[in-house]
């Protein structure tokens, strides 16, 4: 069996989490504590000798050099063997960043000297008069602070903290001196100040009544003071004296000692029980090793042979040493081991249990009574958690009461207990091994056993320990909710393929149970895997309806761009629950997705009656705001200040609420109101601030305003960018969608005109210039509207978009003409020609930061013969009936603009022409219909939907 331990056994290290930063050990712990800490006294005692005996001889130089390169050594060797992450981030990174600080003055000071030395031709310097380079050697001593760090002064450390950590008596020790010798002295003064010098003034005073407590109480000119005093002042001043002395001397000086000893008492024991806190998971897992080894080892352990293939199984389950460790001491427990008296004290002749307790800080003197105080119940015997938990109970010093409590010791078993010592410590030098004894076991063997213990392990988040005992128990025989949990706790770490293959399993045992079937769409969702997601999650439907399941199946159909089946899913689970406020408020949410505001309002309501986040609240706002109920709007927002936490976000809205009316004044104050709760928001709140203050022609005011924020975003390291409020002050997100679009963008376009195009754009976005003249003109231009915020729909997009089977049919004509309202500074228009349109058509109402920058950045690549743009309304488009594509940046147009817009271009198009749009179709769309909807990444929503519209009619008869 001792074999058998062998393959439990772990080669490597502890790991308290599988994470730890090892350093050194065993040997090599030697040397890197004892070496030094030699070499650091003997670096002090030269220093010292080099002050007295020829402070200038080359011997001392040479010591100089020698422990220069000793510590340099050192230090490459630490970093080389141990590794940068061990040196300064492991378990003694204060230490070793204050071995690199005395390392670095030593070389200063060395680099000082040679190149001093090197000024004066070589000659000696004169170090007297070198005042800089003296305090440098002086540091040298520092380095003896690093002696308390190795174990060999572990006695010389515990004095150091003793005298830190009595700093403070010492402190009020000097205090309480001072006010005695300084009350003393006020009197002495006024009594004696006139006839003898030494009590002249009060400084003096105090002084010489110091000396007289401590030192020697002599007069100025050597002799007795008292003796000098006596005749003139008589038995008075002698009975004064003594009491003084004796108040003093032995009552305060001993109070104050006693009290400094106590207290450094007190700390050092608090450091020991923190040190014993700090090291608890380390010396469970310890202690339990030992005892599976003591156990595991013996050759008539009475263990039964199920039980050890149960902990071999556990040890070829299990990676990390200590939940292995854990897993197999539970098991052992769980097996009713007992331990007689015999055996528990032939294990106290075990030299590496003995070292094991005494890491632990168990006394080990007194062996004979170790026994008494680990069995509680007086029952002759030990379990392995009785001898466990009494083990750790043991570390440390122990109050009264619980040593009352645990230890019940016999007055009379002094003598056995002496005797069975004795007779362990025969049979282990004559072979014997003690029984290790078993209780009668359970009959049930237990995968139910198992299954408890994977739940007891689940609950307390040990989800490595919780796997490894449900596989066992499925092992022993397979269960449908036994597999089912399996799943559920591999997807808690991330490992999805294996929780599908376990949902699947549970399947197959119990095809009929909804909760796997909705686990099972979770865990394909997770994956990607959204077509198999929705099969598993109607099905989970179809055998148990439940409203959770059906409002997922929605997000799913949702997260796949079928609008119209999940807002059929929504609605069912309406049915099922008119009052859950989750269905309430994606219902609402994906009404208002397709414009359908105020069927939207009622859904939403229920959704805030429910709710106390801020999310329905600013939906419902939103959409009395989109369909022109402003004074309602404004009502829920006064609401929502009063009664929810969400203060900044309802100022806010109030504020846009007041511009919108042409209330300049009042929007200020909402927006000022709204800065001051510092929000995540404080930078969209102090733009639309600035933008209260434009309308009210304070121009000068507004701009300063402005160019804050600019500066705020270059001081937080931002891209200008960020200044529009569609980029979310995301500087990471950005960067990497910027990344990623321009080698997109390279891979797929090889005209460099284009790619020159794109690069001047994003360029242009982050110029302060050009964002102080786009909000101006925005802000003119939409007075008496919302704040248009400027957004970026990247390459990518537009890769995915054109992908589609309706816009490869465009491209497929001769020289398509695209079409981009909303156009901005242009870069769609490089997109469409980099796609494979002959020319672009760009309408923006931004004439000057939006149009003007755009053609000047297509005239100067050399491509404004077939890129165009125009100022103005899309609508007066003279190019519509040539367009083959339409692209409609169109998320913040008023609705009314949007159905205009969609009429006009359902009349003048050509027949297969297409529409992208950001908005999807109405309820009651007369002209459009959806061909397909695609996801793709914008600067504001990572899961952006781009709907593509052909003329309703035109599918059907391509069907047909």
């Amino acid at each position: 069996m001792e074999n058998n331990y062998n393959l439990y056994k772990d080669d490597g290290h502890w790991n308290q989490g599988g994470n730890a930063i090892k350093g050194p050990t065993g040997r090599m712990a030697l040397l890197a504590d004892v070496v030094p800490g030699i070499v650091i006294v003997m670096n002090a005692l030269v220093l010292g000798l080099s002050s007295d005996i020829a402070e200038d001889h080359l011997v001392w130089k040479a010591f100089n050099i020698f422990f220069l390169a000793f510590y340099t050594l050192e230090f490459i060797v630490k970093v080389y063997l141990f590794g940068w992450r061990w040196f300064f981030l492991g378990d003694e990174w204060a230490w070793n960043y204050f071995d690199v600080f005395c390392l670095a003055l030593s070389w200063v000071e060395e680099v000082i000297t040679w190149i001093l030395t090197a000024v004066n031709n070589g000659q000696s310097v004169d170090l007297n008069t070198m005042v800089f380079i003296r305090m440098l050697r002086l540091t040298r001593l520092v380095r003896l602070v690093r002696t308390l760090r190795f174990e060999i002064f572990y006695e010389l450390k515990m004095m150091v903290l003793g005298v830190v950590s009595g700093m403070r008596v010492l402190i009020w020790a000097m205090v309480l001196l001072l006010v005695i010798i300084y009350t003393t002295g006020v009197a002495a003064k006024n009594v004696f100040g006139q006839e003898e010098p030494e009590f002249e003034t009060v400084p003096a005073a105090m002084f010489t009544l110091f000396r007289c407590f401590t030192d020697g109480c002599e007069s100025y000119d050597g002799k007795p003071l008292m003796e000098r005093m006596r005749p003139k002042y008589g038995v008075l001043l002698v009975v004064s004296y003594v009491c003084m002395f004796m108040l003093v001397c032995l009552g305060v000086f001993n109070l104050i000692m006693a009290i400094f000893l106590e207290n450094v008492v007190a700390n050092q024991l608090q450091r020991k029980l923190m040190g014993i806190d700090n090291t608890a998971n380390k010396m469970e897992v310890d202690i339990k090793d030992s005892l599976l080894r003591l156990v595991l080892r013996s050759k008539t352990n009475g263990v039964p042979e199920e039980v050890e293939e149960d902990l071999r199984a556990i040890s070829q389950t299990f990676h990390r040493w200590d939940a292995r460790v854990r897993a197999m001491f539970e098991t052992l427990s769980s097996s009713q081991v007992v331990i007689t008296k015999p055996a528990f004290l032939s294990w106290l002749q075990d030299k590496e249990f003995i070292s094991v307790l005494k890491e632990a800080d168990i006394e080990t003197a007194n062996q004979a009574g170790i026994f008494e105080c680990l069995d509680a119940d007086m029952s002759g015997w030990l379990t392995m958690d009785e001898i466990y938990n009494g083990l750790m109970r043991l570390r440390g010093p122990v109050a009264k009461s619980e040593i009352v409590g645990f230890c019940r010791i016999d007055a009379n078993s002094g003598e056995v207990m002496t005797g069975d010592l004795a007779r362990a410590e025969q049979n282990s030098k004559s072979g014997d091994d003690p029984k290790v004894e078993i209780l009668p076991k359970a009959e049930e063997k237990n995968a139910t056993v198992w299954s408890s213990l994977g739940h007891a392990y689940r609950r307390q988040g040990a989800l490595e320990e919780a796997e490894a005992a449900f596989r066992q128990a499925l092992r022993l025989e397979p269960k449908a909710d036994e597999e089912n949990i399996l799943g559920k706790i591999l997807f808690q770490q991330n490992r999805h393929r294996e929780a599908e293959s376990s949902f699947r399993a549970s399947l197959a045992l119990d095809p009929s149970n909804a909760e796997v079937h909705g686990n099972l769409a979770v865990v394909l969702s997770e994956m990607g895997q959204s077509d198999l997601a929705v099969v598993a999650c109607r099905r989970a439907q179809e055998i148990k309806p439940q409203v959770q399941t059906q409002n997922f199946l929605g997000e799913l159909l949702m997260g796949s761009g079928k609008i119209e089946e999940a807002e059929t899913a929504f609605r069912k689970s309406w049915e099922m629950n008119q009052e859950q406020p989750e269905t309430n408020q994606r219902l609402g949410s994906l009404l208002m997705l397709r414009s359908a505001y105020a069927e939207a309002v009622p859904f939403l309501m229920k959704a805030i009656r429910s709710e106390g986040e801020s999310s329905p609240w600013s939906l419902l706002g939103y959409a009395f705001e989109l369909d022109d109920r402003d004074a309602a709007a404004e009502q829920l927002f006064q609401v929502m200040l009063r009664n929810t936490s969400h203060k900044a976000l309802a100022l806010w809205r109030l504020g846009r609420l007041a511009r919108g009316r042409g209330n300049a004044t009042l929007a200020e104050e909402y927006f000022r109101e709204a800065v001051k709760h510092k929000s995540e928001e404080v930078l969209r709140h102090r733009r639309d601030l600035g933008s209260a203050i434009f309308l009210q022609g304070r121009v000068e005011e507004a701009e300063q305003e402005w160019r804050q924020i600019l500066e705020q975003l270059k001081w937080d390291g931002l891209s200008l960018v960020h200044f529009n409020t569609n980029f979310g002050f995301e500087e990471a997100t950005y960067q990497d969608a910027k990344e990623a679009e321009a080698q997109a963008f390279i891979k797929q376009v090889k005209d460099p005109q284009l790619v020159k195009m794109l690069d001047a754009v994003r360029q242009q976005e982050n110029d302060s210039d050009w964002l102080l003249s786009w909000v101006r003109e925005t802000t003119e231009r939409f007075r008496s509207g919302r704040l248009i915020s400027y957004g970026v729909t990247y390459f990518p997009a537009w890769q995915e978009v054109c992908q589609q089977p309706e816009v490869q049919a465009v491209l497929a004509k001769k020289e398509p003409v695209a079409l981009i309202v909303g156009s901005a500074l242009g870069y769609q228009c490089a997109f469409a020609l980099g796609l494979g349109f002959a020319r672009c058509v760009g309408y923006d109402l931004l004439c000057n930061s939006m149009v003007m920058p755009a053609q000047r950045i297509a005239k100067d690549v050399g491509l404004a013969d077939r890129i165009h743009f125009h100022c103005g309304d899309a609508l007066a488009a003279k190019e519509i009936g040539d367009v083959a594509l339409v692209w409609m940046n169109d998320d913040s147009f008023p609705r009314s603009s949007l159905r205009s817009l969609r009429a006009a271009l359902a009349d003048r198009l050509p027949p297969s022409s297409v529409v992208v749009s950001y908005r999807a179709p109405e309820l009651q769309e007369p002209h459009w219909q959806w061909a397909a909807t695609v996801k793709a990444r914008v600067s504001w929503n990572h899961d952006q939907f781009l709907h593509i519209l052909t003329k309703k009619g035109l599918l059907a008869a391509d069907k047909e």
